[in-house]
């Protein structure tokens, strides 16, 4: 991930781009880590690296910013901005309950409508900014479009999105959807629409299975590069 915004091209004549990235935040502390040892940053909370300037943001870095205008000034001029999922989601419909059907099993669309507009309304910094890519680290955290974190994550406007994980992102066919709607390829309120295409059969699922290969980048630990490694895991205890 750090590869990829450290090397990216600026277009348009933009002066910087900005990126987002999303962890847990049990990852957050290790990530402030590998920020620094890839790319050359100040352990502070702003600073200056090989991504320009960096800032980690969450509840507790910017307790004292009480303003949305405080806070976007912050990440303005931000080329990276370090993130978890909790402050994702609080930057996105606080204390509104996403709308569905009776059943729970999909999202009320007329409920989805009057939910987006009012988020919308009170949205806070992150959904501000428009970001040239945002990165979901484990983002099996979002395998679910009927949560809020999901409505959170599909709602930021960006360019460019990664879905990172170091576990199997997909368990079960239907669990491929949240993930396709965060790819742009489907609105969260077609659920049924996915379903009739490809949860029908084994043979319909196989042909959803060979879509995703064409945006999938696997590794393993067998994988090599430059005869190393790419993967290199502890030994077993």
């Amino acid at each position: 991930m750090l590869t990829v915004v450290a090397n990216a091209q600026l277009k348009d004549n933009k002066k910087h781009d900005r990126t987002l990235l999303v962890v847990k935040s049990s990852l957050f502390a290790q990530m402030k880590e590998e920020v620094k040892k890839h790319t050359k940053a100040r352990q502070t909370v702003t600073g200056m690296g090989g991504c320009g300037r960096i800032v980690y943001y969450s509840a507790k870095d910017f307790k004292g910013l009480n303003t949305v205008e405080e806070r976007v000034d912050i990440l303005l001029g931000a080329n990276l901005v370090v993130t978890t999922y909790p402050t994702l989601s609080k930057s996105y419909a606080t204390g509104q309950k996403v709308p569905m059907t009776d059943d729970g099993e999909d999202l009320d669309v007329e409920g989805l409508k009057a939910f987006t507009k009012a988020a919308h309304e009170q949205r806070d910094a992150l959904h501000q900014l428009e970001w040239d890519r945002v990165f979901f680290d484990e983002a099996h955290e979002m395998k679910s479009h009927l949560s809020q974190v999901f409505q959170a994550g599909f709602a930021l406007k960006r360019l460019a999105t990664w879905l990172t994980s170091s576990t199997p992102l997909i368990d079960q066919p239907q669990e491929s959807f949240a993930y396709f709607c965060l790819l742009g390829l489907f609105n969260p309120s077609q659920m049924r629409t996915f379903s009739a295409t490809y949860m029908k059969n084994d043979k319909e699922w196989q042909k959803l299975a060979e879509q995703m290969q064409g945006f999938t980048i696997r590794r393993i630990t067998d994988n090599k590069l430059l005869g190393q490694s790419i993967i290199n895991l502890p030994e077993m205890v």
